[in-house]
């Protein structure tokens, strides 16, 4: 029945579109209940239906196939795409089945856009309205977020937009306000409150917080952005969410680099330890390496040389680097003094797999401290990183443990060519 209705809504979709026969409302009705089906393949014949649709342009619909329709079928595909009440984790679960369950997220992407696009702001207020309406519902929670996140390139395309008339000006500026007002509620509370609902609504938290991020840099004043970094670091202490947070920590860095750069250059330009942006740096790289996640500490590594190189001034810059390295370099010192002094096997190997680890996230930094106003030596912004990097990294060529360790050793490697690469001039002397 299902591949029926498709299959006919396809076949005449202008047919359809228009509504020009009476048993038009009842196909998409049908079509409706196909979409709540909890077969997957079921409900999946009904997203291509949806699809086929959105190719008839709206002037040549009946007005209840346009927006109307596509109310009905984002409130259908919330409950529809969410996990079950009693999800803990995919090697427990029994009733969902995670390819299924990921395909069909993956495919409801193109609806959802096609459904903002139709909608605009009032798509907006339907899946923050489905938040409120249950908020004891983490599963309604997390896939209404999912939902947001789904349009989130469309929606932040939209509030940066600066051409349009009066009803596009009004329509981003409701859009802004909806978003500032969902974020300040659900980031206002800590991290625990989402986590302690289920650790998959505190990802898609984060998630939220970072896909909006051009937003927050239009409408967020540098303080509410530092809030939102300080919610995302202690994210990072749920398992569940530590990935997230820090992809959207990145995301936030990048994103909304002039604000923060305002506030980093501020207060003393010589001693920028208690600024709260470098403070917010130092605290986030020690958040990821504790969090453990490589591709976490990677992005936090990423976002963080990019806002700094985003500082310009050489001296400000020099320091503010050294602060964001400072933690992965202390790390690397504590991993290389329990080698050179443990006993235990298994300990000493952990450390050395530690180290690695704060190789990797100070090669990513080094990688993108690429300067291209051509500075070097003295003058270069990783001047002054190096110079308390390079004694450590000859500690650890000399150490015969470290050495003969294939993972270390290959990202000894990788971190010499990454510095022959970036700062020719000031690793040369030193081979």
């Amino acid at each position: 029945l299902a591949t029926l209705s498709y299959a006919i809504a396809c076949e005449d979709v202008d047919v359809v579109a228009k509504c020009e026969l009476p048993g038009c409302p009842d196909l998409i009705d049908l079509l409706l209940r196909v979409q709540s089906h909890p077969s997957h393949a079921v409900s999946v014949a009904a997203l291509e239906a949806w699809l086929a649709l959105q190719d008839v342009p709206t002037a040549e619909r009946h007005p209840d196939v346009a927006g109307p329709l596509f109310i009905r079928i984002v409130d259908l595909l919330i409950p529809r795409i969410s996990y079950g009440a009693s999800f803990t984790t995919w090697e427990d679960e029994g009733d969902l089945d995670p390819q299924e369950f990921a395909e069909m997220r993956r495919l409801v992407g193109d609806v959802l856009v096609s459904a903002y696009f139709l909608l605009r702001v009032r798509y907006i207020d339907q899946v923050v309205a489905a938040i409120s309406a249950d908020p004891t519902r983490w599963t309604v929670t997390e896939s209404a977020l999912f939902c947001l996140t789904s349009v989130a390139r469309e929606v932040c395309a939209r509030v940066k937009a600066r051409a349009g008339g009066s009803s596009v000006a009004a329509d981003k500026e409701a859009t802004a306000q909806r978003l500032v007002h969902l974020v300040r509620e659900l980031c206002g509370a800590a991290a625990e409150g989402a986590a302690s609902r289920h650790e998959l609504v505190l990802s898609a938290v984060c998630t939220f917080v970072g896909s909006f991020a051009p937003v927050w840099n239009v409408v967020c004043p540098p303080e509410v952005l530092l809030d939102l970094l300080s919610y995302l670091r202690n994210a990072t202490k749920f398992p569940g969410a530590a990935a997230a947070a820090a992809k959207s920590s990145r995301q936030v860095y990048v994103g909304c680099g002039a604000g923060l750069v305002r506030v980093a250059k501020t207060g003393d330009a010589h001693n920028v330890a208690g600024n709260p942006v470098a403070a917010c740096l130092s605290s986030t790289m020690e958040a990821a390496l504790r969090a453990g996640n490589e591709q976490g500490m990677k992005l936090v590594a990423e976002g963080s040389a990019r806002l700094c190189m985003q500082l310009k001034d050489g001296e400000l810059l020099r320091q503010y680097l050294c602060l964001t390295v400072a933690p992965a370099l202390q790390s690397l010192q504590q991993s290389l003094d329990l080698v050179r002094h443990g006993s235990d096997d298994a300990q000493m190997e952990a450390a050395r797999q530690s180290m690695a680890s704060c190789l990797r996230v100070i090669r990513e930094i080094i990688r993108f401290c690429d300067d291209p106003t051509g500075l070097d030596g003295a003058s270069h912004p990783l001047a002054d990183v190096l110079n308390v990097l390079w004694p450590q990294l000859n500690e650890i060529v000399l150490t015969p443990s470290c050495r003969q360790h294939e993972e270390v050793l290959s990202e000894l490697l990788n971190i010499h060519g990454q510095l022959v690469s970036v700062v020719p001039n000031l690793v040369t002397p030193h081979f």
